[in-house]
């Protein structure tokens, strides 16, 4: 996945059940943990297009993305102030925490 720089490097990719898109954590890490931040991207596999999910611009952590059916991905989050279990549709939008 060729990227911005500036977000950070690609990891754990997941496959979307029907093999048309692929939700990769793309993140920034380094020494100083408080700036740390990662996001959840999903790739359209036949045109290429990249498309980021629940933008934030807080240092929070949206890492290991899995597909729950093609239409939802849970992730785990920093954002609560620890790390949970949260999901959201595939588009980024209606996020919420499943573990607390």
């Amino acid at each position: 996945m060729e990227n911005d720089s500036n977000e950070g490097g690609p990891q754990w990719p997941a496959w979307s059940p029907d093999g048309k898109r692929l939700a990769v954590q793309v993140g920034k890490y380094g020494q100083n943990p408080a700036e740390n931040t990662a996001h959840i991207w999903v790739i359209d596999v036949a045109t290429g297009a990249k498309t980021k999910l629940a933008a934030h611009d807080k240092p929070y952590l949206d890492e290991t993305p899995s597909w729950l059916g093609n239409s939802r991905i849970v992730f785990q989050s920093n954002r609560s102030g620890r790390m949970e279990l949260w999901s959201m549709n595939a588009e980024g939008t209606d996020a919420k925490q499943i573990t607390k």
